[in-house]
């Protein structure tokens, strides 16, 4: 998927946590925080922000949902047990 050209005055802009990685972020990795897109979470977290808000309601339409938590620790664990 191609990547999205992003204002550099919203590139560097802060959201003060991620509910995925449970930290502050900044907005141009909410753009490219999957190979297939956006975070599925892009409208909520940024949907308020006066300038980012409108790009990430239209790239939350692009977004699909990643992994879930269960299917990441899964994937993790058959990595491991590759390496025995």
């Amino acid at each position: 998927m191609d990547q999205p050209v992003i204002p550099p005055e919203l590139e560097k802009l802060e959201h003060f946590w991620c509910p995925m990685l449970g930290q502050p972020v900044r907005f141009g990795y909410c753009v490219r925080a999957h190979e297939a897109g956006p975070c599925p979470r892009i409208a909520q977290c940024w949907g308020a922000h006066r300038k980012a808000g409108e790009l990430a309601r239209i790239l939350a339409g692009r977004a699909r949902p990643g992994k879930g938590r269960l299917e990441r620790v899964l994937a993790a664990a058959g990595r491991e047990g590759d390496r025995e």
